[in-house]
């Protein structure tokens, strides 16, 4: 079974993403996580609707509450 809560590092390995881009998602609020502690987690499913909202960004529309009015993008690690 995978694991429903991923580190950022894991996160980014998933995603394909450097570590550091995965961290400014985070703080713009784009890719949401939990705090556990002193630990910062994203949920798997997260990820997935990120990755959606990624891709209906492609088509002009995104369904994902982003921190901001503008879609998110991804850019090469």
């Amino acid at each position: 079974m995978e694991p429903l809560l991923l580190t950022p590092k894991e996160a980014a390995k998933a995603l394909g993403l450097s570590q550091s881009y995965v961290y400014e998602l985070l703080a713009s609020g784009t890719l949401p996580s939990i705090t556990i502690g002193r630990t910062r987690r994203i949920p798997r499913r997260a990820l997935e609707e990120f990755v959606a909202a990624c891709e209906a960004a492609q088509d002009g529309y995104t369904p994902y509450p982003a921190a901001s009015s503008t879609p998110p993008q991804i850019r090469a690690s």
